[in-house]
């Protein structure tokens, strides 16, 4: 095997290469917001957040790879906060949110315990589009 093609396959599954930093995912977080109401699609967003104090960075690095196993080349994930890990899933429904929630709490058994979530919905103002409205599932 090529020792480069080893070297920029380990790099490239790096926690740090694969999620955003809190600023990089909030600027992509607005960003999906002014398209989501250009194109007046729905998005998703999904935070989970590390809930006991003692959460140290070798867990969250393990939620961030299985999390980076499952998603779309679409989707987006971020530091969201210094404790929340936050997904965005352009044009996906509640339901897609949901089932994909379920993906990955089945593939975290083992963190599951330490791991709070919450789904959020972002919509198109029907009387205003420019503005996007957001709404806790």
């Amino acid at each position: 095997m090529n020792r480069f093609y080893r070297f920029f396959r380990n790099n490239a599954l790096h926690a740090g290469n694969i999620c955003h930093s809190e600023k990089e995912f909030h600027q992509k977080l607005e960003i999906e917001c002014r398209r989501s109401a250009y194109n007046e699609q729905s998005f998703s967003l999904i935070l989970l957040t590390m809930n006991s104090p003692q959460s140290n960075q070798e867990k969250i690095q393990k939620l961030i790879k299985k999390i980076h196993n499952l998603i779309r080349d679409i989707d987006i994930i971020g530091r969201y906060d210094t404790e929340s890990i936050g997904v965005i899933m352009p044009y996906t429904s509640e339901n897609g949110a949901r089932g994909f929630l379920q993906k990955i709490m089945a593939s975290i058994m083992e963190l599951k315990k330490d791991v709070e979530y919450t789904i959020y919905k972002y919509f198109p103002d029907k009387d205003n589009p420019e503005k996007i409205q957001r709404k806790r599932l």
